[in-house]
């Protein structure tokens, strides 16, 4: 069996709706179009929501991007229609969502010769049947705790419901946390000499990012599981919430460059430290290993970022009290200080000649 394909024009970079909407626009584009290709011709809110996270793009570059198409129509909410080969041959099918117009152009949807996209406002027919990844999407129980996403963006991402705190909704008060525990673990959760409530309340602020009632069921579940019980579930609860604070730091992805702790590991430890990130709309590289960004003469010099003013203040500083506007500690301490560095010391030298120049032309 032959490995999916999706077609592109070799001249797409030239296409104005693309060029129009900045590098950002441009690059992603070949990423997009293959993302619908694996998710049968529309993607879901969530699969938007993840793809920064799944092609490890900064999240900032993706949402540029994105605005961009759908401003322009290459995105749009609609329908991919198309007809079932091989098994189920002849069956009308239909996947609902974001949908791009050139898909089914370029021949790039689920069945090449049939495809067909609908626009919202498009009519769809009756005997159109849903595709079986959306059938089992909709079967889905709402109420389990992760929400995982089939196969739309090549892997499943998992999510839990965010935790509003003081919103009175479950898993949102203290006070059901308590109740909970009292009717879970009885006398086994009142062997302190703190009130209950109390403790409740300092695990709250110590763990503001956790939903406490989803984790305190979580563990009942994997004493049931286990068999073995809690002795004192204060103790016992105190070490899941930790070991879940832990797990969670480690494998969060809100990090700049989308990675989870261990990724950022594995790539530091392969050579890989540096990605890029976005500076008031600039793309600069950044290390991995301390978050600074690494700039070059034209990023030290470029107007836009804040870096060309923090070497002028240092200059002028060293010409007001006689000192020497050409020393690299000085404005290494500068860059510093805005979490940057130059990329090495001659990129350093030809941004400092420059803004020197300049200072020294003005007094004259």
């Amino acid at each position: 069996m032959g490995t999916p394909w999706v077609r592109i024009d070799v001249d797409f970079r030239d296409d104005p709706d693309l060029v129009m909407g900045g590098w950002e626009a441009v690059a992603l584009w070949p990423q997009v179009v293959a993302a619908l290709k694996r998710a049968d011709g529309a993607l879901t809110a969530r699969d938007l929501e993840v793809f920064p996270v799944v092609e490890r793009i900064p999240r900032e570059v993706w949402v540029r991007a994105l605005d961009h198409y759908r401003s322009v129509g290459l995105i749009v909410e609609g329908s991919c229609v198309w007809t079932s080969q091989g098994k189920g041959e002849g069956v009308n099918k239909s996947k609902a969502g974001w949908v791009t117009p050139r898909l089914a152009e370029k021949g790039n949807g689920p069945s090449r010769s049939t495809s067909e996209i609908i626009v919202r406002n498009g009519v769809i027919p009756s005997d159109v049947e849903r595709s079986e990844v959306e059938k089992e999407r909709t079967e889905e129980k709402e109420d389990n705790i992760f929400n995982i996403v089939p196969r739309a963006l090549s892997r499943p991402v998992l999510s839990c419901p965010s935790r509003v705190r003081g919103s009175g909704g479950e898993g949102s008060s203290e006070d059901s946390l308590s109740q909970y525990m009292r009717a879970t673990w009885g006398d086994k959760c009142l062997l302190n000499k703190k009130p209950l409530e109390d403790w409740v309340a300092a695990q709250d602020d110590l763990h503001p990012n956790l939903d406490l009632l989803v984790e305190a069921k979580k563990a009942r579940a994997y004493e049931e599981s286990k068999g073995k019980y809690y002795k004192n579930a204060r103790l016992g609860l105190n070490r899941w919430f930790n070991n879940a604070e832990k797990f969670k730091a480690e494998n969060s992805t809100d990090h700049w460059s989308g990675l989870n702790k261990s990724a950022r590991e594995q790539e530091i430890a392969a050579g890989n430290t540096s990605y890029r990130s976005n500076v008031n709309g600039v793309s600069l590289w950044r290390d991995l290993r301390d978050d600074g960004y690494v700039l070059s003469a034209q990023d030290v010099l470029n107007p836009e970022l804040p870096y060309m003013e923090a070497v002028r203040a240092a200059a002028e500083a060293a010409v007001g009290e006689s000192g020497d506007p050409y020393d690299h500690e000085q404005h290494v301490k500068a860059l510093v200080s805005l979490g940057a560095r130059a990329e090495n010391s001659q990129n350093l030298t030809f941004a400092i000649d420059q803004i020197v120049a300049e200072l020294k032309g003005g007094a004259a």
